[in-house]
Order: C-alpha cells, then structure tokens, then sequence
C-alpha cells in the first residue's frame, strides 16, 4: 500500500508496486497517515488525511466502510474555530478480537480513541474516550500485550511529545476500553 498528496491510496503487491490491485478513493486532501486493522479477515485499512477524515476500507475491494469527519465535528464545538483545518496527523490500529482505532489531530494534545463497530462489508467508528496528553503530539505506536483471558485484551500505547508518555489500553471481556498513564522507567539511571 502507498499513499501521497494525490488524496489516493493504492494497493498492490511487492515488489510488483506498479500492478495496482485497488485504490482506496474518498479523501478530499492528502492521506497523511494509514494503518491496517489486525481483522480474522485482515482486510480492513484505517487511513487519515489533510481533510480531517478518519476512513474505514476494504481494501481488497477498496470500498469504503464508514468515516469520521472530525473537520465537521470539532469546528462545530462551541468556541471552535469554524476556518481551523483539522489534519488527522496519526493513526493506530488495536486488537484483533474487536477492533479499536486511536487518532492523533495536527496541533493537538488529545489522543481520541476509536471504536470499530461492524464487519469487512460495514461498519461504523465511534469515538469512545479522549486521552490528554502533556504536549503536542508528534508519534503515537501502539503494542498490543496480550489479556488475562481470551475476552480480554490489552496493549501499551506509546506518545512522543516532548517527552515520551506510554499507556495502558486495555478492553474487557465487556467490550469496554479503559486507559491509564505509567511510567516505564528512568534509562538513564539504568532502571527500567
């Protein structure tokens, strides 16, 4: 897959880049970041742009699923900034068993925290909780670490701003997400 400031993204297989199985159509400005979704199925693309859109594909089919227009909704906020361009900066795809997305926007100190509801033929993304972070948000990768039983299901959630911040994210047999901040350690004194 490979994506650039043409508001495309297309897939094909290496090291053949140049057969084109599908293109993945929708954004309105450029693709900016994308992440493929740990599906049963693994054919689910998370993608965002310069439009402030997080999509939802088939990117087999390149069909569109579902979207979230952050652009819309967050220059509709009160006090908001209606000329503001809202740029989906980061995208991560979490767990395998149901499917959770976390976006950093450009300019931004908020992780939003995503919710994949449906299948490979639709589907619907609901934003489910927000994480303040301490800076702007430069990176953000997400590992997941397993869960206490086969419901469950947890990962480390890694920031970097001006300084590193790392969470758990965790999601219950219930379907629930939940985070909390830790810290890993001080590296320079040898500790972890």
């Amino acid at each position: 897959m490979s994506a650039d400031r043409d508001e495309k993204i297309r897939v094909s297989n290496f090291p053949l880049t140049e057969d084109i199985h599908s293109f993945c159509l929708g954004h309105s400005q450029f693709v900016s970041c994308f992440s493929l979704l740990p599906t049963s199925s693994g054919d689910i693309l998370i993608s965002g742009g310069g439009d402030g859109v997080v999509r939802a594909w088939n990117y087999s089919t390149g069909k569109a699923l579902c979207a979230v227009d952050f652009q819309a909704a967050l220059t509709g906020e009160e006090g908001a900034d209606d000329k503001a361009e809202v740029i989906v900066e980061n995208v991560v795809s979490c767990f395998k068993k149901d499917a959770v997305v976390i976006v950093s926007l450009r300019g931004d100190k908020t992780l939003l925290v995503l919710k994949l509801f449906g299948d490979e033929s639709s589907c619907e993304m609901k934003c489910v909780m927000k994480i303040q972070t301490k800076d702007l948000i430069k990176g953000i990768e997400f590992h997941e670490t397993g869960g206490g039983d086969e419901h469950a299901c947890s990962g480390v959630l890694f920031c970097q701003s001006s300084e590193l911040q790392t969470f758990r994210i965790g999601q219950g047999s219930d379907g629930a997400v939940a985070a909390e901040e830790f810290v890993i350690g001080d590296f320079s004194k040898g500790s972890c």
